[in-house]
């Protein structure tokens, strides 16, 4: 017996081609492999009940122009004046400092300025440039 040989008379089967359905599977799984890590990474939010707490927080804004003058919120003051309000306002509330600095400050300034904010551990600090002025 011939187990090979086909019935004339019988109806030949054919079977679909897989391979390119296999192949678009495996294209499909590949995307979503690689995407899925891309959409799970979520930024963690803390959304308030709708209640608000009070936060004392003080700005101020300090400047120096280019001749080392400290300002502080518009008033000429020494550096000893400046270290020593800094200081009251940062032991009473969550100090913010907005900082201006003239185009031609000398380093030294800017430096002895960020220690003082450093040792007061002032870390909020907003840089701005000063406009020069036009003659």
């Amino acid at each position: 017996m011939d187990f090979n040989q086909q019935d004339a008379h019988a109806p030949s089967i054919k079977e679909p081609n897989m391979l390119p359905l296999i192949d678009v599977m495996l294209v499909l799984l590949v995307i979503v492999l690689i995407t899925s890590p891309l959409l799970t990474k979520a930024l963690n939010v803390n959304v308030s009940n709708g209640q608000t707490q009070a936060m004392q927080s003080a700005q101020l804004t300090l400047s120096i122009n280019d001749k080392g003058i400290w300002l502080l919120d518009g008033q000429v003051r020494n550096q000893a004046q400046v270290r020593h309000y800094l200081t009251e306002q940062a032991e009473q509330s969550d100090l913010s400092v907005h900082l201006n600095v003239g185009s031609k400050t000398q380093y030294q300034d800017v430096h002895g300025l960020m220690s003082l904010l450093n040792e007061l551990n002032i870390d909020k600090v907003s840089f701005a440039k000063q406009e020069e002025q036009k003659k």
